[in-house]
């Protein structure tokens, strides 16, 4: 289907279908006139890409620019590599003018980007209420221990439908004392607003455009506001993932002068596309196709939160090539749910069983790959023994009667499992065997969400997970110890491994 459609019609796609995100009439615009400068010289600086969040200018030999914008336009600048703009007090990186401003002038500095760095990426911590943000920060905490990231990228849903939380997280997520680049998320409104415009607004003034770009190193990073919003449902407005005509405007622009070997890291907040069904707009970017096109013979891969959970996919794209789509589980889990662990904090585990956690994105030259950090536990996968029961799974013990073998599965939960990962199974003294793919409810989400009672938010329910591996076991175990050692191949590399101690009795 795919090989027949033309770039040109998918871009027409993609503009036809921009109920949410409409081009300005020319007759709205003015010119907005400026200069980028360097802040330790005080001179001009030549070839620095300025947006209105369609177009893209550069500044000329003395670093000026002028570009055609619309009242409700942010100016910004797309940050080169080797340079730095100046963070304000909640390390936000100032690349941005106000709203109806005639004339504006940005300062860079010149820095060192290396082809190798770390990001640490942040999808959905969500918090709803003081406590919550207690959860959150406790995370945070943690989350530069591991490794020594050069920034974070948030992609969305920063606060749970709360404005008036936004300080308090601004100062908490500023302590990391690293840039910080965010994305809007569908939770990121102020609903006593009188209609989406305006709830989007509040966003607009207080961190900026949705999208925008900067370079790091050797990548661009492309940051887009994929959230179209519909008719007000109460207390909310509906939406739905949908790239816009705007959107496609800017990432044609941009990319016109982009050397076809940069690596693009793409960045939204809603799934390009999802293990939901294709018919549940608010959890696929509908008219992804007509991005995917502007991308094609780039290396690139594409981040996104939304979902609670992850979820690995490789999407044909319009000449037929893969391209890589990862939805990033949340750091609130399932939106902070309990049972709660000595310490007071909410075990959180994701609806498909993924701890709740964080991930490092490793960047060298022009290829990337993702490190999820779990927030407790085990940061690789879970073995555990169920029962199977059509995509309901029920958990069991691993101390179980031989009479029971016939019903239990060996389960491995891979956190970041995903089209090329395999694992296998071994009981001591036997050959390895391969487990099978399973679309089923990770078992101990099923236990875990029965145990939180009222600790569990009303909507958090466990999912079908897309990655989960399961074998049965040999039915003529004898009573006894079994360790059964558990490993991971990706692309047939290992790289993770566990052992699970099981113990077999007699009778019932």
């Amino acid at each position: 289907m795919f090989a027949q459609t033309s770039r040109r019609d998918l871009l027409k796609l993609g503009a036809g279908a921009a109920a949410c995100s409409t081009l300005t009439g020319a007759a709205d615009l003015h010119y907005i006139k400026g200069q980028v400068r360097c802040s330790l010289t005080h001179k001009g600086l030549p070839g620095i890409r300025i947006s209105n969040g369609r177009n893209i200018v550069r500044t000329n030999d003395q670093g000026n620019y002028a570009i055609a914008a619309s009242k409700d336009d942010i100016i910004f600048v797309v940050k080169p590599r080797n340079m730095a703009a100046a963070l304000d007090e909640r390390n936000l990186p100032k690349i941005h003018t106000k709203a109806g401003a005639d004339t504006y002038d940005f300062v860079l500095t010149p820095v060192r980007e290396d082809d190798q760095f770390n990001v640490l990426l942040i999808a959905d911590p969500q918090p709803s209420n003081p406590q919550e943000l207690s959860y959150l920060a406790e995370i945070l905490a943690q989350t530069t221990q591991h490794e020594t990231p050069n920034f974070v990228l948030t992609l969305g849903d920063l606060i749970g439908d709360q404005p008036q939380l936004y300080d308090a997280y601004d100062r908490l997520i500023a302590q990391l004392g690293l840039p910080i680049w965010n994305i809007p998320g569908n939770h990121d409104l102020d609903f006593t607003t009188s209609s989406p415009t305006e709830a989007r607004a509040f966003w607009r003034q207080k961190y900026g455009p949705g999208t925008h770009a900067f370079e790091y190193g050797p990548a661009m990073f492309i940051c887009l506001d994929n959230i179209g919003h519909g008719a007000s449902k109460g207390s909310y407005y509906d939406y739905m993932g949908h790239v816009g005509a705007d959107n496609l405007r800017f990432v044609e622009s941009l990319l016109r002068d982009v050397p076809k070997d940069q690596l693009i890291i793409l960045a939204m907040h809603i799934p390009l596309i999802s293990s939901e069904p294709k018919n549940t707009l608010a959890c696929h970017t509908h008219d992804h196709q007509a991005l995917l096109a502007l991308l094609e013979g780039r290396p690139c891969i594409s981040l996104s939160g939304h979902m609670h959970h992850y979820e690995h996919h490789e999407i044909t794209t319009p000449l037929g090539t893969q391209h890589q789509h990862h939805v990033l589980n949340a750091i609130c889990g399932s939106w902070w749910t309990g049972p709660y662990d000595p310490a007071g904090q909410p075990v959180a585990q994701s609806c498909d069983g993924t701890p709740n956690g964080w991930y490092i994105l490793v960047v060298d030259g022009n290829q990337a790959h993702l490190k999820f950090q779990a927030a407790r536990g085990s940061s690789s996968l879970r073995v555990m023994l169920g029962s199977e029961h059509g995509q309901n799974c029920t958990l069991l013990p691993q101390r179980i009667s031989c009479a029971l073998l016939p019903q239990a599965k060996l389960f491995a939960n891979v956190f970041s499992g995903g089209a090329h990962t395999r694992v296998s199974f071994r009981l001591a003294g036997d050959q390895p065997q391969w487990m099978s793919r399973s679309r089923a409810i990770d078992p101990s989400t099923q236990a875990l969400f029965q145990a939180a009672g009222s600790s569990r938010k009303p909507w958090a329910e466990p999912v079908v997970s897309t990655h989960l591996w399961s074998a049965p076991l040999p039915m003529d175990l004898s009573a006894g110890q079994h360790r059964i050692d558990v490993e991971v191949f990706e692309h047939d590399h290992a790289v993770a491994r566990t052992a699970y101690f099981l113990e077999t009795t007699v009778g019932s």
